[in-house]
């Protein structure tokens, strides 16, 4: 027999939650009832009901599926318990499961043989037709279960009203009956807070215009082809037929019903595929802790709480009801299971952790809700102190998979697969890149500034360096806004790459911003400012679109703010920014993932084995490569000094770590160590230096790395098997 879905989804509520509002019930539906504390021992009395001649019990379970031996041996005791009361005239067991026959038969053969009072089953249909007159209780004990009706009708309703209506009219006339079939849920439905309201028309208008679908690239629990996604609220979409309609002219604006509902531009919000929603989960986006947070964070813990709420879906259990054996089955499954075909490394695992612990760590404050991530104290016995951690921390954390690659692996990885070359240098002959100088200007990049994806990819045209021909590197600023950790500072780019940016900027980047500029496409950005002039201090004066002026420092536009500015250009206004997709419109930084894959999959095909990147890998692959410059100059330099004296010096100066923590704007040099390089902590000096005399450094660290594992090295070629 297929099990049928109920109203109130039991199974995803903790005991305390199912035992407290099948208690609320109780007591409502018998007022002279009362409720036994069971701190020092309850009697086997959960409510109690006087009645003539003694007491009535009931005893109230959370049990929703098939009694099991355990749960049959527990009801057992509490029942001889309450039969010790001398003053027992009936006993009721109160659960959200109806019996089934072989129940029904234990209960008249094994427990009715304990006492000769009366004894009964309230069960599922019992408890849900008494709570559908009372559902008050349910939004008061049962949190989310009334907006999971609601989304099941929503569901439901949008099977049958699948196709994109015609008209305002029709839309306004499908949200109406959307209302009424809501009411017959909950008269004072409300989904909760942020964008999830459907008090009026407008809001259902709300939903349907202005979300922003945002795909995941995070390895999803897909359960019968659902799954969670992370969306953005998009308030600049106000479209013209919304304004100019008569059937909506009562209906307040998209912006006025975002204010009113407290939703910013932007917000991040879950959906699951087939529209559910869990309100307190949104609302957590919409918090204080998190509008403090920067999109990059944001975004990994909507990311962090997609995969956990699907993996929760998959094991029928509620994000209030999650404990910690909940989470250690999500650590097995996204780091061993077998039957998971992505599973993922530590650090991946981490950054999960990360967001649900700040998600409950800030739903225990606002809804008394107990965080599952439970913490352990870590010892740092390098450091000789003690910090808190999760008791899931992986043990390593670092990815056993990540390569590192010597200038020529990365040469080689390049070429082939983002400037279209042959393995033996000459050009492909079947080669489809359309963006090839963009690419391999972006990727030399990142290799040689070791600057993290998000914010190489947040750089303005107005950052970029003079071009010094006398220069071999390039003193620049990063913006604070787009930095890690808001941590601003300066980085160092070599005049090799400033010139393959310039010549992008002056081919491929050009003549997309013509193409955008022949299209019209740059006077259809609603949100647009233009940069009107640069001033001193890394400061800029920006005009909306109403003429309103405003000088701004570059350190304090964000991400989300560069990629609305605009520059006058010879042909018109062009994007400030300084990477273009085809259309001519500024790059996302989530877009580059795109290109990484699309390369390396170019590359396999090749016949290369074992040759891939990603961005990060090319982040690490600095680290080693100035890690090993750091540690050549080093020992030269101070070769004179004894022991003791080099000990000395790097107490006071530091040494070759610091050097790359500076390079990579790590704010502990414990990160460089123990993260991007320590496979290399105890890499040979002398190595170094024997290879060192009068080699170029690519022929260095080809030399010290050819038998490395984890290092990618330009030659030999190994064939694919």
């Amino acid at each position: 027999m297929t099990k049928r879905s109920t109203p109130i989804p039991w199974a995803r509520y903790s005991t305390d939650q199912v035992e407290d509002l099948i208690a609320a019930l109780l007591l409502r539906l018998h007022p002279n009832a009362s409720r036994m504390d069971g701190a020092g021992g309850d009697d086997g009395i959960d409510v109690l009901l006087p009645v003539e001649g003694g007491i009535h019990v009931f005893e109230i379970k959370s049990y929703s599926t098939r009694l099991t031996a355990k749960q049959k041996t527990a009801v057992k005791k509490s029942l001889t318990t309450a039969v010790k009361n001398s003053d027992l005239r009936a006993w009721t067991l109160v659960l959200p499961l109806d019996h089934s026959p072989a129940e029904r038969r234990w209960m008249n053969n094994v427990l009715a043989k304990l006492t000769s009072v009366p004894l009964t089953w309230m069960g599922l249909s019992r408890l849900e037709v008494e709570l559908a007159t009372h559902r008050d209780l349910i939004r008061a004990y049962a949190p989310g279960a009334v907006e999971d009706q609601a989304f099941s009708l929503l569901a439901e309703y949008n099977q049958y009203e699948a196709i994109p209506p015609r008209s305002a009219g029709e839309l306004v006339e499908r949200a109406q009956r959307l209302q009424e079939q809501a009411a017959a849920v909950d008269p004072c439905f409300d989904f909760g807070g942020g964008l999830y309201r459907l008090r009026s028309v407008a809001s259902v208008l709300f939903l349907w215009c202005v979300i922003e679908s945002r795909s995941m690239s995070d390895q999803q629990t897909v359960l019968d082809g659902v799954y969670w996604r992370l969306h953005r609220s998009r308030q600049d979409r106000n479209p013209a037929w919304f304004q100019n309609d008569p059937v909506l002219a009562g209906v307040a604006s998209l912006v006025e019903l975002a204010a009113a509902n407290g939703t910013r531009h932007g917000q991040e919000f879950l959906l699951r595929t087939d529209g559910r929603a869990v309100a307190e989960v949104n609302e957590f986006f919409g918090s204080l802790r998190m509008r403090n947070r920067s999109a990059l964070t944001r975004e990994k813990y909507g990311r962090g709480l997609c995969v956990w709420l699907g993996f929760l879906d998959a094991t029928g259990r509620g994000w209030s009801a999650a404990d910690e054996e909940d989470v250690d089955g999500f650590k097995f499954w996204r780091m061993t299971d077998a039957s998971n075909p992505a599973r993922v490394a530590g650090s991946t695992l981490l950054d999960n952790l990360v967001a649900i612990n700040a998600f409950y760590t800030w739903a225990q404050v606002r809804y008394g809700v107990a965080n599952p991530v439970a913490k352990r104290e870590l010892r740092n016995p390098r450091r000789a102190e003690v910090t808190e951690g999760f008791a899931a921390s992986p043990h390593v954390v670092r990815d056993r998979d990540v390569k590192w690659l010597d200038p020529r692996g990365y040469a080689m990885w390049r070429d082939v697969g983002l400037r279209g070359l042959a393995r033996d240098g000459r050009e492909a002959r079947v080669w489809r890149g359309r963006n090839s100088q963009r690419d391999c200007a972006f990727a030399d990049g990142l290799y040689g500034t070791g600057l993290r994806v998000s914010e190489w990819a947040s750089v303005l045209m107005c950052e970029l360096p003079e071009d010094d021909p006398s220069r071999g590197y390039y003193t620049c600023l990063l913006a604070s806004e787009c930095a890690k950790g808001g941590r601003g500072r300066r980085y160092w780019m070599p005049r090799g790459v400033l010139s393959d940016v310039l010549a992008y900027t002056e081919g491929e980047r050009a003549a997309a911003v013509r193409r955008a500029q022949r299209a019209g496409r740059y006077d259809h950005v609603d949100d647009a400012l233009v940069l009107t002039r640069q001033l001193a201090r890394r400061r800029v004066e920006v005009r909306d679109r109403d003429g309103a002026t405003v000088t701004v420092p570059l350190d304090g536009l964000t991400a989300e703010a560069r990629v609305r500015l605009f520059a006058p250009g010879a042909g018109g206004l062009e994007p400030a920014a300084l990477w273009l997709n085809e259309d001519g419109m500024p790059r996302a930084g989530h877009g580059w993932q795109h290109t990484f894959d699309t390369a390396n999959q170019r590359v396999a095909r090749s016949g290369l084995f074992g040759v891939a990147a990603t961005a990060h890998i090319l982040r690490h692959s600095f680290a080693l490569r100035w890690f090993s410059v750091g540690r050549l100059l080093y020992e030269r330099r101070f070769a004179h000094l004894d022991g003791e004296e080099l000990r000395d010096f790097r107490a006071q100066f530091g040494d070759t770590w610091y050097l790359v923590k500076t390079l990579l704007g790590h704010a502990d040099v414990a990160t460089t160590m123990d993260v991007y390089l320590e496979p290399f902590r105890d890499l040979d000096v002398e190595l170094l230096i024997e290879h060192a005399h009068g080699g170029l450094m690519a022929e260095l660290m080809a030399a010290m790395f050819a038998e490395h594992p984890q290092v990618i090295t330009g030659a030999p070629v190994r064939e694919a098997q």
